[in-house]
């Protein structure tokens, strides 16, 4: 599936250009939930792909949308943030 697509681009660090273009070319994946629950927002936090969170982020998606496991984007993401800082 597109879905599966967008996962492995965003694990293996593809051109954040060619993923935004595979996510805006394909507007009903945005919100899509794997079987935890992860949408593209939580994948590319738990991935620690800063740039595309933020520009997930500016499109408007909710970084308090929680998973399965009550984890939501934001809370993935503050201690990557936290520790990058340093």
């Amino acid at each position: 599936t597109i879905f599966h697509l967008l996962v492995s681009r965003i694990c293996y660090n593809d051109d954040i250009n060619h993923i935004m273009e595979l996510i805006t070319s394909n507007c009903n994946m945005i919100n899509y939930k794997n079987s935890d629950g992860d949408t593209i927002f939580h994948l590319a936090a738990k991935n620690r792909q800063m740039e595309l969170y933020n520009r997930l982020l500016e499109m408007g998606m909710n970084e308090n949308d929680p998973n399965h496991m009550l984890e939501t984007p934001k809370s993935i993401i503050g201690p990557i943030k936290k520790n990058l800082l340093f």
